[in-house]
């Protein structure tokens, strides 16, 4: 896993941070922590057997519900802006990120 990137969306309008070098020092610990959470759910799933995924999306809502999609896309093998654009429309809808 070599990238973690967060959207939010505390109001009307996403916002995103791909890098974090430019938020606040919890929000790098944030990003880090689950930066290393996510590798190590990806490296489970490869010790027990799973096929490893490529990129996994969780939604969550204000009530605290959420849905976990995994994608099992080759990153070396795609147009990632494509990727990009075909995720944004998929889970933002017409909303654009901010960065």
């Amino acid at each position: 896993m070599n990238e973690l990137m967060m959207v939010y969306q505390p109001t009307a309008q996403p916002g995103y941070y791909k890098d974090a070098s430019n938020e606040s020092q919890a929000d790098t610990r944030m990003a880090a922590a689950l930066s290393r959470s996510f590798q190590e759910l990806w490296e489970a799933f490869v010790k027990a057997g799973e096929e490893p995924w490529g990129s996994v999306t969780l939604v969550f809502d204000s009530g605290g519900n959420f849905t976990v999609d995994f994608g099992y896309e080759d990153f070396e093998q795609i147009d990632c802006s494509k990727w990009r654009q075909s995720w944004e429309k998929k889970y933002l809808g017409h909303l654009k990120l901010v960065e």
